[in-house]
């Protein structure tokens, strides 16, 4: 949560009750500066204005996930990404190994004209001991 320190507002003071509390964040308490308008908006008000703010929200560590999702996956949170990229995974072993195919129909509906090529992206992730990240594509 280092990111957002002193960003959002009413966010600090959130943490601030759970360090004091000695417990966990309270995800679904409310925050004065976020805000759901809709299923596909959220309102973020900053304590002061930030230039960069877009830029952190681009991190894949400040994702907005709606919280029923979160609740359906339970401990498996993070096993079966949700989304709507050009790639959908066909194979996944945690910690080890993360095989992403090309979607078949991208999020309008469309086949996806990368179809044809029937290719595949392949992230093998590193282990510890062992040298990085090594990756292929198509």
């Amino acid at each position: 949560m280092f990111l957002l320190e002193n960003k959002i507002e009413g966010l600090d003071a959130l943490a601030a009750r759970a360090r004091s509390e000695n417990r966990a964040i309270d995800y679904a308490a409310p925050v004065a500066g976020l805000v759901v308008v809709d299923r596909q908006t959220l309102r973020i008000r900053l304590n002061a204005p930030d230039p960069i703010f877009a830029f952190l929200l681009a991190s894949p560590n400040l994702g907005a996930i709606a919280h029923e999702v979160v609740g359906a996956e339970g401990n498996a949170y993070g096993q079966r990404p949700i989304g709507t990229g050009a790639y959908q995974v066909a194979e996944f072993t945690p910690g080890q190994r993360l095989v992403l195919g090309e979607e078949q129909v991208d999020r309008l509906g469309r086949v996806a004209a990368s179809e044809v090529s029937g290719g595949c992206v392949m992230v093998r992730m590193s282990l510890p001991g062992s040298a990085g990240i090594e990756g292929s594509g198509v």
